[in-house]
């Protein structure tokens, strides 16, 4: 079995996000002789396949840890000139495969699996027509579907990496999955509510990726590049370059859209641009636990929990009530702005919970995204979607707006 080095780091790297545990993780191996190297790993929740190229003729199909494996890449990586390696080579036995240079043995197990449906998937992308130039087949959402392109992979993605920043060291359970549809995304967590607008032509009703899926298709998609969409019987695929990811599509998950509770009276709005507050907290760091929030008649000053971080101030614009000083966790705050580059509405609500706890939130709402923090609030998507239909959220910027539509 040889290899390029590069090549087979960068898909160590993605194996190791789809089998995580370092202990039991299993991935596969596999070449008929002619060429290519087949390589896959499945969770309960994701899979991952893709092909390298093969740099002799030996025919093999193996199960192997790539954890184990992929610290002998790294260190290669690391080194410099001539000492760096640019293939790999391995003798594979039943039980062991040993790197010729070292003489580095690695656990293996032999393991016959099927590559052919993951490979015709794959035949089927290359095989398609550009973007621009395709059209697209008419679906009854009946498996299975036709290839399909994402409409706007940068505001896909864009979702996908927000929402992995959200949910990926969650572990509630109810709240560890990405609501998905073809016109809306919602993903939450104790802490935030994103809720988004998008207009695509998915091969699904709804559907809810679990964090491990997120993860998996947001660390590895490039920007900029195309991307496909396929739903058979067993699960969804999506395609991106030479990767194809295998998702569960959780129809039965017992996802809740926002927590319960109950607004009782909006308390105060304000204007700010959200590029003045991202680019200085860009700065705070893991010693900054939380930030405090204090304003004048047209200023917010943020203050952070650490004192070796600067202080920095605002300019705002108070459009409704009086302000009063806010306190919230500094990776909630980050999370907040971090979505919008622009002038937004935040809005400052009190709110009561199921246990009859009072608190309050921020909100940030446009017709194509919503930001809550710190609560979770549930969103009427049905009324926004009537709105919509009637061409009357074009000049709505806030949901009390919506709202007074109903």
């Amino acid at each position: 079995m040889k290899f390029s080095a590069k090549i087979m780091k960068e898909v160590s790297t993605q194996l190791k996000k789809v089998v995580t545990d370092k202990n039991t993780a299993t991935a596969f191996l596999k070449s008929n002789g002619d060429g290519v190297i087949h390589i896959y790993a499945r969770s309960k929740f994701a899979g991952f396949y893709t092909t390298v190229p093969s740099l002799n003729d030996a025919s093999f199909s193996i199960a192997f840890n790539p954890h184990e494996l992929h610290p002998l890449f790294t260190a290669n990586e690391k080194l410099k000139g001539d000492n760096k390696r640019t293939e790999f080579e391995f003798k594979v036995n039943k039980k062991s495969m040993r790197e010729k240079n070292t003489g580095t043995t690695y656990k293996i197990t032999e393991h016959e699996w099927d590559e052919m449906e993951f490979q015709q998937l794959m035949e089927e992308v290359k095989a398609l027509p550009p973007k621009d130039e395709y059209q697209p087949e008419e679906y009854h959402f009946i498996p299975p579907s036709p290839w399909g392109y994402v409409k706007d992979e940068s505001l896909f993605l864009k979702v996908l990496k927000e929402a992995n920043e959200i949910i990926k060291k969650n572990t509630d359970i109810l709240t560890v999955y990405m609501q998905i549809s073809s016109g809306k995304v919602m993903v939450t967590n104790k802490e935030r509510a994103h809720a988004y607008r998008i207009e695509e032509a998915f091969p699904f009703d709804t559907v809810y990726f679990h964090k491990d899926a997120v993860n998996l298709m947001a660390t590895n998609i490039k920007s900029k590049k195309p991307i496909l969409h396929k739903r058979l019987t067993n699960g969804l695929y999506f395609a991106s370059q030479d990767y194809l990811f295998i998702l569960d599509d959780g129809e039965n998950v017992p996802y809740p859209d926002f927590r319960d509770m109950t607004e009782r009276k909006h308390v105060f709005s304000f204007e700010v641009n959200a590029k003045d507050i991202n680019t200085p907290l860009k700065s705070y760091k893991k010693e900054v636990t939380h930030c405090v929030c204090q304003f004048t008649e047209d200023t917010m000053t943020v203050i952070p929990s650490h004192a070796d971080f600067k202080t920095f101030t605002v300019p705002i614009t108070i459009t409704n009530g009086t302000p009063t000083e806010c306190k919230f966790s500094t990776n909630m705050f980050k999370g907040f702005f971090g979505s919008f580059t622009k002038n937004v509405l935040v809005e400052h609500l009190e709110y009561e919970n199921t246990k009859r706890e009072v608190g309050y939130l921020w909100r940030i709402y446009f017709p194509e995204q919503l930001n809550v923090v710190p609560g979770i609030s549930r969103l009427d998507w049905d009324l926004l979607d009537r709105l919509h239909r009637e061409g009357k959220l074009a000049n709505i910027t806030k949901l009390s707006e919506a709202e007074e539509l109903r």
